[in-house]
């Protein structure tokens, strides 16, 4: 069942927790939403093993902002290593002729991305199935525009793997990445963007997952959105081992489509927006 939700107003019942994040006042104005392009592709199909992959560009003379996956169990979503466009894996829902996936970019000019830097950090297997990587900012600086992949040893996408997160942290300072893999040689891939703090503030909602969760959510009546992210948990309130993320799309420049599935009672999938007021 889908939800509607807007940030900075009243929340239905279903959504347990909402907060801004961060309190100080930043110095300087932020991305201007209105400014910013999306493209996406249709992947159709999928391999022998149920799963496709595939890519989508920005425009020239600009760099992600926001990457996004739908209709799909998301296995990998990242920047491309020069932000000019991302990489997405997944199982695709559906049958037939309408098995497909849906993979999102958003874009901003690069005269909005002054004073923006770009990190990656890999992080190989460190003794646990749910392989967690998180990329830290500089100080006075916010991630945004992030994602991460699994690579083999041969450098190729292992992407039977599912991401139970691909969010900035809660105080934004980072990007996160978790996903669900046993193969000891696979390495996590992080990128993020960091951009210099700014008017934008990072905004959560708390949703029930009840084995599947479905909700739209934006920036309240007036805010513009030009990042977000998710996660899937469980009762204890870290990552759900059973956990999949299946949606996170943007809707023109105010929301975002999100989605996860869990079937552990007591799980919650967890959204994290950026929003700002458009001056």
């Amino acid at each position: 069942m889908m939800r509607m939700v807007r940030v900075a107003v009243a929340l239905t019942t279903a959504v347990m927790g909402l907060f801004v994040v961060g309190s100080a006042v930043p110095a300087s104005a932020a991305i201007n939403p209105r400014t910013l392009t999306t493209a996406q592709v249709r992947v159709n199909g999928a391999a022998q093993d149920g799963l496709a992959s595939g890519n989508v560009a920005c425009p020239a003379g600009s760099k992600v902002i926001a990457a996004g996956l739908g209709h799909a169990r998301m296995t990998g979503l990242i920047p491309r290593p020069d932000f000019n466009g991302v990489i997405a894996s997944g199982a695709p829902q559906g049958t037939g002729a309408d098995q497909f996936m849906v993979i999102q970019v958003t874009c901003a000019p690069n005269d909005q991305l002054a004073g923006f830097t770009q990190k990656q950090v890999m992080f190989p297997f460190s003794g646990s199935v749910l392989r967690r990587g998180v990329v830290s900012c500089p100080a006075g600086t916010y991630a945004i525009g992030g994602g991460g992949m699994m690579f083999n040893s041969r450098g190729g996408i292992s992407a039977s793997v599912p991401m139970v997160a691909n969010t900035p942290t809660a105080d934004g300072s980072g990007w996160q990445v978790t996903v669900l893999d046993a193969i000891q040689s696979d390495t996590l891939t992080v990128s993020t963007q960091c951009a210099p703090k700014d008017t934008s503030t990072l905004r959560q909602a708390t949703f029930d997952v009840n084995t599947a969760s479905s909700n739209e959510i934006d920036c309240g009546i007036t805010g513009l959105s030009f990042g977000a992210g998710l996660l899937v948990v469980g009762p204890d309130g870290t990552e759900a081992q059973d956990g999949s993320l299946t949606q996170l799309t943007q809707l023109g420049t105010r929301g975002w489509f999100t989605a996860g599935t869990s079937p552990t009672a007591g799980s919650r999938l967890v959204v994290r927006i950026r929003c700002v007021e458009p001056t």
